[in-house]
């Protein structure tokens, strides 16, 4: 053990003389890895941007919703508990169900009045409905003002509470041009053969084909033992373009990375090859007295594993600090700033890819290591 622990401090203070004596081999492993982490980081990143920036721009126009309309006289709760259930089991999404009734006039401007039921309160919380039970939507466009104003209906006037659309609300990708929302049995259809219009508006939390796919056929299954010739519709069919370019782009990704990590690794077994040369007579004299190969080759692994990896971690922490600058000109009018957590999978990446470029840059160590004594002392 003794041994051991002295060979390992002789091969440590070998490792810092041949950096002192050598200072360019470490700057130039250093500053190759830097800049190469960096350059690599800044289009890793515009990659991870693009992608948040369409997936919201898809899911601010729905990309989350799937739709169903269907005409009924009275509502079914047996069918809704249905939908319920089967969505819960599905995935995590929440169902919101609105009746067209009629149609109001504000200000001049048709506006659809629909009934919202107490099962749909969940899905409607962002709207002040225990406040105002009366409420109307209207997106900023249509120029009504959020104020208290006068809803008509046929030959009747009543003051009603007119609210902004929020951007991205579940009612507007149905009603894009504003919404009145009463309380459910106001107008009472009971009795009479009248058909309602229903809309059943479901929202998943995670946006992908193969949900959306599924709570797609699930509504279309429940409808079809229903009777009715009712149709979902959704993004998937756009979401699954979109997760093919996606998956394209991730083999780009690794591309690239691997392409840095070829690049360093070229540098690494130039220099370490280079430097085992030049201590090879003493580093046999080592092996005649009894150390192992392994540890003169261990020794140029964590070398190379401590210099690569602490300029990679700089290189994170520098393009962090200084990524608004490198990418805000390609990214004008956005926001392209990004945490480690959006950047941790690409960091994990290039690591993983600096990780195997030392250990195969290695061999030539190796065999270096592993020849015979002979061979180099004749």
């Amino acid at each position: 053990m003794k041994s051991l622990i002295l060979t390992s401090l002789y091969l440590f203070k070998d490792t810092l003389y041949r950096w002192k004596e050598r200072p360019s081999s470490l700057l130039s492993r250093i500053l190759v890895v830097f800049f190469l982490s960096v350059c690599a980081l800044s289009v890793l990143a515009t990659y991870v941007i693009s992608t948040q920036t369409l997936r919201n721009e898809v899911r601010k126009n729905g990309g989350d919703m799937v739709i169903m309309s269907d005409f009924e006289t009275k509502a079914d709760p047996g069918k809704t508990r249905l939908m319920k259930e089967s969505l819960s089991s599905l995935c995590d999404a929440e169902m919101v169900i609105v009746s067209e009734l009629s149609v109001g006039d504000i200000e001049g401007k048709k506006i659809p009045i629909v009934a919202y039921s107490d099962e749909s309160l969940s899905g409607l919380k962002d709207l002040p409905l225990q406040e105002f039970p009366y409420l109307a939507l209207m997106p900023r466009s249509e120029g009504v003002l959020p104020a208290p104003s006068k809803l008509t209906v046929e030959d009747f006037s009543f003051p009603i509470v007119v609210r902004e659309m929020p951007s991205g609300h579940v009612l507007a990708h149905v009603y894009s041009r504003g919404v009145i929302l009463v309380p459910e049995g106001v107008v009472d259809l009971s009795g009479s053969n009248a058909m309602v219009h229903r809309n059943f508006l479901v929202r998943v939390k995670e946006m992908s084909y193969v949900t959306l796919k599924l709570v797609e056929d699930t509504l279309n299954n429940i409808g079809r033992l229903d009777g009715t010739t009712t149709h979902a519709r959704s993004s998937a069919s756009i979401l699954k373009k979109l997760e093919s370019l996606l998956d394209n782009q991730t083999e780009c990704r690794a591309g690239f990375s691997l392409g840095i990590a070829f690049i360093v690794g070229i540098l690494l077994t130039a220099l370490a090859s280079m430097e085992f040369r030049q201590n090879e007579y003493v580093y046999t004299l080592m092996k005649s007295f009894g150390v192992q190969p392994f540890m003169l080759v261990m020794t140029f692994i964590a070398e190379n594993l401590f210099v690569v990896l602490g300029a990679f971690v700089l290189a994170v922490v520098v393009f962090i600090r200084v990524q608004d600058m490198l990418l805000r000109e390609f990214f004008k009018g956005a926001n392209p700033l990004l945490g480690i957590q959006e950047l941790l999978p690409e960091i994990i990446l290039l690591s993983a890819s600096l990780v195997v470029c030392v250990l195969v840059s290695s061999v030539p160590i190796m065999v270096s290591a592993y020849r015979e004594i002979g061979r180099v002392l004749k």
